[in-house]
């Protein structure tokens, strides 16, 4: 029986798991993780789970949406495990409209974004019709309760993007890997790779082929290609605010994202920071968020501060996933904030490598 390991179990690791073991039923996989399968303290938790591979490229490379342009469909495929459909019963996706907005003061910004749009489209006439431009009558119809806001007077709305139940992927995956009888947990340390070998101190396990998705490497060189990114959020609740689309506010400092989570619960995001600080949000940071969050909606004012969130991403230096064949292993790293959006499509990669190269000989 062909068996393989798996390090780390942020959302790469996750998802490469469900992918191997929905594949290849009987193949043998252990899973590590210094952490318990249910923490919440590292990245892939404390992420917005946004699929937007469209809204993306208005400010990041063309390669969001290479990598991430099947990002809804593949994951619909993927949780359809056993002819169970787990995204319903597990409310695991939600597809959103996203409407880009600016504040008054922010035209420029905004018009940067369109221009953005426009040389996009032009290179991708397939999604052209995922983008219109859309006035504040059309925002009215379409976000009432944003009329609250201080917004120019017009916006653009891009169709068809979604966004990951964050807790409830963790919560369903770490349930799914509890009872798979081919699924095996260690809560261990890997303190080194080496071919196809894993090393917990002086004990060492061979496998077929080794996967790791740790994150930042254990001791984090300067020519690792990896650079640490912060990213601070807010989760905040006011149960008579309901919006139906995610919400991207233009802005040059900090392009804010609003991202409904039903029952009047919202994920704040914005700050971006070059640092490898895991300390709590600063006092600064949380003021600038929920001051964005008041332009989006007044009566935020009186939400509840449900949770900051804080964690470090690894990032390479050209903002592309860092993936590196080894003999016998291949690591998986810098996907940066867009774990959820690349993870499917890279994960399927690997399977038919595995599947062509390994498992069928």
């Amino acid at each position: 029986m062909k068996k393989i390991a798996i390090i780390g179990l942020g959302v790469m690791g996750r998802v490469l798991a469900l992918t191997f073991t929905k594949s290849i039923p009987h193949l043998d996989i252990d899973l590590y993780d210094k952490a318990s399968l249910g923490a919440k303290d590292n990245c892939s938790y404390q992420a917005a789970g946004m699929l937007a591979p469209v809204s993306e490229v208005t400010s990041c490379g063309i390669h969001t949406y290479t990598l991430g342009a099947d990002s809804v469909q593949l994951w619909e495929e993927l949780l359809s495990i056993r002819g169970e459909n787990l995204v319903q019963k597990h409310n695991i996706i939600d597809k959103f409209d996203t409407l880009f907005l600016a504040h008054k003061n922010d035209v420029n910004e905004f018009d940067l974004i369109k221009n953005r749009v426009s040389f996009f489209t032009k290179q991708h006439e397939s999604i052209k019709e995922r983008f219109r431009n859309i006035n504040s009558d059309d925002l009215s119809s379409l976000e009432p309760s944003l009329m609250n806001g201080t917004f120019m007077n017009k916006g653009l709305l891009i169709t068809n993007e979604g966004v990951i139940n964050v807790p409830s992927f963790f919560k369903f995956t770490s349930q799914y890997f509890s009872e798979e009888s081919n699924i095996r947990l260690l809560k261990e340390e890997v303190t080194k790779i080496e071919n196809n070998k894993v090393y917990i101190d002086e004990y060492t396990c061979e496998y077929e082929y080794v996967y790791d998705c740790r994150g930042f490497p254990i001791e984090k060189s300067k020519d690792s290609g990896l650079y640490g990114t912060r990213g601070e959020a807010l989760i905040v609740q006011h149960k008579d605010i309901n919006l139906k689309h995610v919400i991207r506010l233009a802005h040059p400092r900090h392009p804010l994202y609003l991202i409904p989570r039903g029952n009047g619960i919202f994920y704040v995001g914005a700050t971006s920071i070059l640092s490898e600080d895991y300390s709590p949000i600063s006092v600064q940071s949380v003021m600038e968020l929920l001051s964005m969050l008041l332009v989006i909606d007044k009566r935020f004012s009186e939400a509840r501060l449900i949770k900051t969130l804080t964690s470090v991403r690894p990032t390479s230096f050209d903002d592309k996933p860092l993936i590196i064949r080894n003999i016998g292993n291949t690591s998986i790293n810098g996907l940066s904030r867009h774990g959820y959006l690349f993870a499917p499509k890279i994960a399927n990669d690997l399977l038919e490598e595995f599947k062509k190269d390994i498992y069928e000989n």
